[in-house]
């Protein structure tokens, strides 16, 4: 049978057709992009292992408000008393032990690797933690930046710097105690410096996540800190006098010499009074005998 020259038209046509779809198809699956993995998140564990293991080692802790350059610092001295750097303000021993174990002692709940710090608020963070041990030039480094989906969780970064290489910071902070009948209350005054520049980061950093709640509530106690009122000793009247007495020999003396005679003078009526009685006394005496005798 002869195909006419129209029906040969028609389906050259429809070869031609799916041809050019088979490779419009071949060419669009070559085409797309193949989708970037996600980072691989890891189990959370210790943000800094040697402080993990003796978070007591820390005898400096600095935090810093990396938005308005807020910041205070804290040492331990010799004698295991935590002070305000540059106060001499009483504070809280036990809130500022536990805060800063706290601190040196964070798990993560879990951590990867990001190369966009913005993406987690770490490219300017909101706080920086330094702390560093006595025996040790290392500073380990906290930095806190943006809430995760849900606000449970702070994405945080950490580093170790050298003392040398710690950022500028403000004026640390001056406390003073005002105290009241009823009790002492403590005000703290953080002054920030305008030529303090703001941390900032860049590259790709190891991210970890720490509960929300956790931070917020101990940066807040390292800003405002318990400043206990100073101690004071109630003397009284009595131990007043007793005191002078003691601490000045001279006024003991002069006490007993003003004393003597007046104690001489008391004492001189006794004594005359047994004297005005030994003459009766003696005449009593003799009469009895001569009615001894009598007898």
């Amino acid at each position: 049978m002869r195909l006419n020259r129209g029906t040969i038209l028609l389906i050259l046509a429809l070869a031609a057709i799916i041809v050019a779809a088979l490779l419009i198809n071949r060419n669009s699956e070559s085409a797309q992009v193949t989708p970037t993995a996600s980072p691989t998140v890891a189990l959370g564990g210790p943000l800094f292992e040697t402080l993990d293991a003796n978070p007591s080692a820390v005898t400096r802790l600095q935090v810093r408000n990396n938005t308005t350059g807020e910041s205070i610092a804290y040492v331990q001295t010799e004698d295991g008393v935590w002070m305000i750097e540059g106060s001499s303000a009483n504070i809280d021993q036990q809130a500022i032990t536990d805060t800063v174990q706290t601190l040196a002692a964070l798990d993560s709940n879990d951590t990867f690797e990001g190369d966009d710090p913005a993406a987690f608020g770490l490219d300017q963070p909101d706080y920086a933690v330094f702390m560093s041990t006595g025996d040790s030039d290392t500073v380990y480094a906290m930095y806190i930046g943006g809430k995760t989906f849900n606000n449970a969780r702070n994405y945080v970064t950490t580093a170790t710097l050298s003392a040398a290489e710690l950022p500028a910071t403000s004026p640390l902070a001056e406390a003073t105690a005002e105290a009241t009948e009823a009790a002492a209350e403590a005000t703290l005054e953080v002054t920030p410096e305008a030529t303090v520049e703001p941390i900032s980061l860049s590259g790709t950093l190891t991210v970890s996540t720490i509960p929300q709640r956790i931070l917020s509530t101990n940066i807040l106690q390292l800003f405002t800190p318990a400043i206990l009122p100073e101690a004071t000793l109630e003397v009284t009247p009595e131990a007043t006098a007793i005191m002078e007495m003691i601490s000045t020999p001279d006024a003991a003396s002069e006490a007993t010499a003003e004393a003597t005679p007046e104690a001489t003078t008391e004492a001189a009526p006794e004594t005359e009074t047994t004297a005005e009685a030994t003459p009766e006394a003696e005449a009593t005496a003799e009469v009895t005998a001569e009615a001894t005798e009598a007898g």
